[in-house]
């Protein structure tokens, strides 16, 4: 009994498409068939005997390959098991495809260590912001301990980045921000460094061997190496990695501060960034507009205090950023106080103090603050724009189309950042933050008109529980 070559390929083709061998495989068997054939170098019993010997080799790995996905997806999904493989359908010409991992649906479920309540010893809502103002302003002790924080990370990163400069950035004071404080950190610490520097640290450290992989000196490829180096060296010092945020338009890492002595009583969160100017003009714009009006600092703090106790302030989530905050209380203090403006339009030069000013207390402010944003203004019509300081349509090429879970069209906010006029700094907001940022003000907006407490309107949010959540 003969075979040739032809029929010899021809099945051996088969028989391996059909048990999902790649392309180099079949290729390789296809050409050593043929040189066997071609020359006689066997037998067609030992030709038999060898395809039997490829098939079993060839069987072995795809069996071993298949429990490595499945247990890759098990341990991502918790729902597929190797035997679930054996019923893939094969594509049609038998190469069983690319199994992607099902991402499970968000479901929320009760903490286990609930955040606290804001809780207020003062009656009323003119006192129970004061009470508040005192408890979350900066102090020269947490100037101090944000100074200290800053030594700490410079002692840590020193040793890969010598040339290292750090700036804290801190909304408020950052030992009394408790509520979600996790998600939303009140501190941002920035690493700066020239671009040279930065590569000849980075190229250090890979001929030393302390990293693996090809070097790419590409920016961001070198900003966020530059992050990860750093996070490693922050986490031997006695930080504690959460997560990291490489996805957004500024790559940073969420760690935890150790709680020691010359820092904090306990852990909090902190922002790290490389080479960001994002933190430092956030909080530039508070610092530079209290200059001229002490209430803006205020009632910045306020309302950032709100929209995190609300949920509303997670940018990771798709909700407005902190630079976007500070600059709707800037921009109402310019349009939104029915006495007149407060504030002067942004310059960069510095600004002249305005002839008239409101008297309204801060608290007074807040409330108004709600009002202007949830009956009067249009964040799908009307910008936000500190620099011109005056109300008028978005520019068309700063608009951001969104599409709501139910398929109805819509322009997402527009809010020019004063430090670069082309640019959006709300253009990640997303349709669900959009819809969640509306009901927020309505909600405040009822409360306010309803004489409600302080307390009462910065109680903290939590999503429905649903029966197939609370299960989860």
């Amino acid at each position: 009994m003969t075979y040739s070559p032809a029929s010899c390929a021809t099945a051996s083709c088969l028989t391996f498409f059909g048990m999902g061998a790649d392309l180099q495989q079949l290729l390789l068997i296809t050409a050593c068939i043929f040189s066997a054939m071609v020359f006689n170098a066997m037998s067609w019993k030992v030709e038999v005997e060898f395809l039997l010997l490829i098939i079993g080799i060839c069987a072995w790995r795809r069996n071993v390959s298949m429990k490595a996905k499945a247990e890759l997806l098990k341990n991502r999904t918790g729902q597929r098991t190797a035997r679930d493989l054996d019923y893939v359908p094969l594509n049609p010409i038998g190469c069983t495809p690319e199994v992607q991992p099902q991402r499970p649906k968000e479901c929320w479920q009760p903490s286990i260590m609930p955040v606290r309540p804001a809780e207020f010893q003062a009656v009323g809502w003119e006192d129970q912001v004061k009470e508040l103002l005192e408890q979350v302003r900066r102090t020269p002790a947490s100037e101090e301990t944000l100074a200290r924080l800053g030594e700490v990370v410079k002692r840590a990163v020193v040793p890969v980045i010598p040339e290292a400069q750090i700036v804290v950035c801190a909304n408020g004071n950052p030992a009394r921000g408790k509520a979600y404080g996790m998600a939303v950190p009140d501190i941002s610490v920035v690493l700066n460094v020239s671009h040279d520097a930065l590569q000849k640290s980075i190229g250090e450290c890979f001929m030393q061997g302390q990293a693996r992989g090809r070097f790419a000196p590409r920016p961001d490829k070198l900003l966020k190496f530059s992050i990860r180096m750093c996070t490693n060296q922050l986490v031997a010092a006695g930080f504690k990695f959460r997560r990291s945020a490489f996805g957004s338009d500024e790559p940073k890492v969420i760690l935890l501060v150790p709680a020691l002595p010359e820092l904090f009583n306990e852990r909090i969160s902190m922002e790290f960034y490389v080479n960001s100017n994002v933190p430092i003009r956030t909080e530039a714009i508070a610092r530079n507009f209290s200059g001229v009006e002490p209430r803006v600092e205020e009632l910045i703090l306020l309302v950032r205090r709100w929209s995190r106790d609300r949920g509303i302030a997670h940018t990771a989530k798709g909700h407005l950023p902190p630079c976007a905050w500070n600059l709707l209380v800037v921009f109402f203090l310019q349009v939104g106080v029915e006495s007149g403006p407060v504030v002067p339009a942004f310059s960069e030069e510095g600004f002249a103090r305005q002839q008239k000013v409101s008297v309204d207390s801060v608290a007074t402010l807040l409330k108004d603050f709600i009002r202007f944003y949830a009956t009067d203004f249009n964040f799908e019509k009307e910008a936000v724009s500190v620099r011109l300081a005056r109300r008028g349509p978005p520019q068309v090429a700063m608009q951001k189309r969104l599409v709501s879970e139910e398929g109805h069209p819509e322009f997402g906010p527009v809010i020019e950042d004063p430090f670069e006029a082309s640019q959006n700094v709300a253009h990640t907001v997303t349709s669900r933050a959009m819809e969640r940022l509306r009901e927020e003000f309505q909600r405040a907006h009822h409360l306010c008109s309803a004489n409600a407490s302080l307390a009462e309107f910065l109680e903290l949010w939590s999503p429905a529980m649903t029966q197939e959540s609370g299960s989860a």
